[in-house]
């Protein structure tokens, strides 16, 4: 019998609509010859088919039929949340609607146990503000009319799944990291692993604040140090639960990421001290677009590649979201990490 992963119905649905070079209603005769299994059908054929109507102020169940659309997208998300921390801290940060301004306290209020007849202390509240600015990360995939044709359905879409997955994951996770990293408190690595942990969470101030949710986000190459990191004692692995693709430490949930800004510097984020807003993922496809092929692209008089003529095609994804660091100290850098033995 065949399975279905709902976090695959985005690659599904991208697959239909580049055999169909875009077309909705052939989409969904492809849909029906490619996937006979009923769940895929139903959810699937659902959202090709989808048709919304002009939404008004005075019906609050407009937009209804994207609800499949909503759920894969979910589904999506939640196939992530090992890879990309956007998605894993959603659940713990603060969730605010995007393109507000947030006023939040830098330095909470005190209380005091005073005897009878006595003075009473004040205590000062420090308050800041900050916009929360709509964010976007893109990924664009180039198939070859070769390829779509020569894969199977279920290879095409596996395909699609994984490499949407990776690049999207990869996307905001840079984004993230470049908003709330800057201007953050840093500490300079000793080399040690629970020497910098201990350090950093020092300087995150994690003392008194129960709600906090913690992420140590990681290049790969130091994940994989840090999985195969040696206790002095056993001789064995110091962190059991660490694995080269992530893991935990101490009840830390580590986040391993090809992001750029995280080749060079490891990242301490307190989820809890982040204001994000989630808002549009959407997918289309293209094949009569030009594209700059370079992975370094440049502004400027540039070489570009048609999709008709090279008879190709692109799919896009691209993620709409807003972040904001609420607290300088809810995130900590941590500069020029090496574990290497």
């Amino acid at each position: 019998m065949e399975t279905f992963s709902s976090a695959s119905t985005l690659a599904e649905l991208g697959y239909c609509l580049l055999r169909a070079r875009g077309d909705a209603l052939q989409a969904v005769e492809i849909h029906k010859s490619a996937f006979n299994a009923s769940d895929r059908r139903n959810r699937s054929q659902l959202i090709l088919r989808a048709a919304v109507s002009a939404g008004t102020t005075s019906d609050p169940a407009w937009a209804g039929s994207l609800a499949d659309y909503r759920i894969a997208v979910a589904s999506f998300s939640d196939s992530m949340k090992s890879i990309s921390l956007l998605d894993a801290m959603l659940p713990f940060a603060a969730r605010v609607p995007m393109r507000t301004r947030v006023v939040v306290a830098t330095a909470a209020a005190v209380g005091a146990s005073v005897a009878g007849a006595a003075i009473k202390p004040v205590t000062r509240l420090d308050l800041a503000a900050g916009d929360l600015l709509e964010r976007k990360s893109s990924t664009l995939v180039v198939f070859s009319e070769e390829l779509i044709h020569a894969l199977t359905p279920t290879d095409a879409v596996d395909l699609i799944h994984r490499e949407l997955r990776g690049a999207t994951a990869r996307a905001a996770t840079q984004e993230l990291l470049s908003v709330i990293g800057t201007g953050s408190p840093s500490h300079v690595s000793t080399d040690n692993p629970l020497a910098d942990l201990r350090a950093m969470l020092a300087l995150a101030a994690i003392s008194g604040a129960p709600a906090s949710k913690y992420f140590w986000v990681v290049s790969a190459a130091l994940a994989s140090q840090l999985a195969t990191w040696p206790d002095s004692t056993t001789g064995g692995p110091a962190f059991p639960q660490m694995t080269p693709v992530g893991g935990t430490i101490q009840g830390i949930a580590v986040i391993a990421t090809d992001a750029p800004t995280a080749v060079d510097t490891a990242y301490l984020v307190d989820a809890a001290q982040i204001a994000l807003a989630s808002e549009a993922f959407t997918v289309s496809t293209s094949s009569h677009g030009a594209l700059q092929m370079d992975d370094a692209p440049t502004s400027g008089a540039t070489n570009l590649i048609s999709l008709w003529q090279t008879n190709s095609q692109a799919i896009l994804a691209e993620r709409h979201f807003g972040v904001l660091r609420m607290r300088a100290e809810g995130v900590v850098r941590l500069l020029s990490p090496d574990y290497a033995p």
